[in-house]
């Protein structure tokens, strides 16, 4: 998964936490935690437009 990660990216959280401070940084981890549940929830679900199974995820 860190492969498809930017740099960029990667600091933005730690620049969040140095100007900010924990509060906003775990404000934004738990929208991101609750955003990639959302994701994984509908790769689960069966697709409503073919009525087949979306794909599993392949990765761990």
């Amino acid at each position: 998964l860190w492969h498809l990660i930017s740099l960029g990216l990667t600091l933005r959280p730690w620049d969040v936490y140095l100007l900010e401070g924990e509060q906003v940084l775990m404000l934004i981890t738990s929208i991101a935690f609750k955003v990639q549940r959302r994701h994984s929830r509908a790769l689960k679900e069966p697709d409503p437009f073919v009525g087949n199974p979306a794909p599993r995820c392949k990765h761990p």
